[in-house]
């Protein structure tokens, strides 16, 4: 089908990030998150030009039943684990590989604060045995992240910090549950709020951290402060059906931005109607993919009117696109709440086929 959303033809300077990767991580690579390196992080790794921490999954993806063309050849390469941390520069092209000392999830998504880096990722256990099959435990974890160096060899590696470093009245070492997913932070004063899911009827956003609900809409990428509009941006996705258009799971996702108050309890006070980037593999300019998971939506440190957006590709790709804060406020059609209950669910269309 044809992309859809009013913003669809304002995002510019896609490019593919797994080509830039790709001398370091051949293969499947997707659901990237892209975070600015805090200062004094910089300070401590002195790599001239390092401007981002990326992280990109590589562990079951989906490129043999949903790539297009030569990405349906694309396997997982076991040496580089679930997931990988890569040091980019301005251009998001990849100046050091990032070892990682403890045992890092899916789908992690990185985010800064206060001067700390933050990451939180999936894991899955296998907890009980029937039969041929395995019963398997999901667990969401956040915790601090920290970077070194060695000076010797020049190789960065990055291991488990407190999360407390981060968000200081938090005294923990790592958060995790059991239930919920994909959380998000919130800061207003002294407080942060743990965002564990987002829609137009309203916000589970808690102090740090307790237990989450449940909603239709799941929280994507950490919201944007704008600080200057009182507002932050989330951006939320939902899916349609299980096993359609070759997908192992959920299908035809299309995304939504929120707007929310920027102080608690972040009333909702806007939704864009639903929108997904468009595509740019040959022969399918401007349709939508079947699965595409925004993973990090930040300002350009260059350009604050600019959003950096990074997303997922079908369990497959990974890409980077820009869009205009201003395109992305533009946007919000939806602002009585009754409307946007009645008006925000969309699923059943047709996608595009490799």
């Amino acid at each position: 089908m044809a992309a859809v959303g009013s913003i669809q033809g304002q995002f510019f300077s896609t490019i593919d990030f797994n080509e830039q990767i790709w001398g370091f991580a051949s293969g499947a690579s997707f659901n990237p998150s892209l975070t600015l390196l805090p200062e004094r992080v910089r300070d401590v790794l002195e790599i001239p030009g390092a401007s981002y921490l990326a992280s990109v999954r590589h562990k079951d993806g989906q490129c043999e039943n949903l790539g297009v063309g030569e990405t349906r050849n694309r396997t997982w390469q076991q040496s580089l684990g679930t997931s990988s941390l890569y040091i980019l520069d301005k251009r998001f092209r990849p100046l050091k590989v990032v070892r990682i000392d403890f045992h890092i999830g899916e789908d992690a998504r990185l985010l800064s604060h206060s001067g700390s880096l933050i990451v939180n990722y999936m894991t899955h256990t296998p907890i009980h045995k029937n039969k041929h099959r395995w019963t398997w435990q999901s667990r969401w974890h956040m915790h601090g992240l920290k970077l070194g160096i060695d000076k010797g060899s020049g190789e960065v590696f990055a291991g488990k910090s407190s999360l407390a470093n981060a968000v200081p009245h938090y005294r923990q070492m790592e958060y995790h549950t059991d239930s919920g997913r994909n959380f998000g932070l919130l800061h207003h004063g002294e407080r942060t709020y743990m965002l564990s899911w987002a829609g137009p009827d309203g916000v589970d956003a808690k102090p740090l951290l307790l237990a989450a609900d449940q909603s239709s809409y799941h929280l994507s990428a950490n919201p944007v402060h704008v600080e200057e509009h009182g507002i932050y941006i989330a951006t939320v996705h939902q899916h349609g059906a299980y096993k359609k258009h070759g997908s192992h799971y959920g299908s035809e996702y299309v995304q939504n931005f929120l707007i929310l108050d920027d102080r608690p309890p972040f009333t909702p006070k806007g939704l864009s109607k639903p929108f997904c980037v468009p595509s740019v593999a040959q022969g399918h300019n401007n349709q939508c993919e079947t699965i595409q998971f925004l993973a990090s939506v930040i300002r350009d440190p260059d350009d604050p009117k600019t959003l950096i957006i990074s997303y997922g590709i079908n369990d497959c790709e990974a890409a980077v696109t820009r869009l205009p804060l201003d395109a992305v406020l533009g946007s919000i059609e939806l602002t009585d709440k009754d409307a946007v209950l009645r008006k925000s669910r969309w699923f059943g269309v047709e996608r595009m086929e490799a």
